[in-house]
């Protein structure tokens, strides 16, 4: 009867809830083509592109050849360059950097020749415009099935879809009273995550090596509940 009274209850234990989740973080550098013919390798900043406050940057503005047997020349003295807080224009004419001020940034330009070093050959590089912006993730996936069994397991499936900082991914079951947070070791942006939790004794949890930590209510969460998943982007506060 007991057994019974398990499998009903863990039969209709969740109700799922997507979590949005706003953050700070990184993003792959927009590359787009040259400018021109004048020998930049890769100009991500031509036209205006977009980064994220916390970010870090290593972008090359330096001159290079656009064919193999071409010599080129960068000037030692670049044109009035203004690098974004956070960021410095290296002596090899890399922008590094972390990213700390929101804001439109026009980065000014570098100076380049091709071929031989005399006037007719130089040629001034407009960078662009930097966009820092604080930038908001897509929403985490998750779904969770009861599996109706004497240990009340319950199997979670969810997917980032960005990567998280390590150890801020969380499976949170609520029922309106009492809450269950299960910290899970590591995942990845878009590897599927599955994993089957016992809520009979949610304190031996934590004997999985998936999971992190354990804390809330520890004991029997054996009932109706509603799971949601959550994680931390580059250092960012989640919410």
């Amino acid at each position: 009867m007991f057994k019974n009274l398990l499998k009903s209850t863990a039969h209709k234990i969740i109700t799922v809830l997507t979590a949005a989740i706003t953050v700070l973080g990184s993003l792959t550098l927009i590359g787009v083509s040259p400018a021109s013919a004048v020998y930049i390798n890769s100009f991500p900043l031509v036209g205006g592109a977009t980064y994220h406050l916390g970010e870090t940057i290593d972008i090359d503005l330096s001159c290079k050849p656009s064919t193999d047997d071409e010599r080129v020349g960068q000037s030692g003295d670049p044109l009035p360059f203004t690098a974004p807080p956070g960021t410095t224009l290296d002596s090899d004419y890399h922008l590094r950097g972390t990213l700390t001020e929101l804001g439109d940034f026009e980065l000014g330009s570098v100076r380049c020749y091709s071929g031989s070093d005399d006037g007719a050959n130089w040629t001034n590089l407009f960078v662009g415009t930097m966009h820092v912006v604080t930038p908001v993730t897509e929403a985490p996936y998750v779904s969770a099935v009861a599996l109706n069994d004497a240990e009340c397991n319950v199997r979670v499936f969810g997917l980032l879809p960005t990567t998280p900082l390590a150890g801020s991914v969380v499976i949170t079951l609520e029922d309106g009273v009492k809450t269950l947070a299960i910290n899970l070791s590591e995942a990845t942006a878009n590897v599927p995550i599955d994993i089957t939790l016992g809520l009979n004794d949610p304190s031996a949890l934590v004997n999985n090596p998936a999971i992190a930590a354990v804390s809330g209510e520890t004991t029997n969460f054996c009932h109706d509940a509603t799971v949601s998943l959550s994680y931390q982007f580059a250092g960012a506060t989640a919410s």
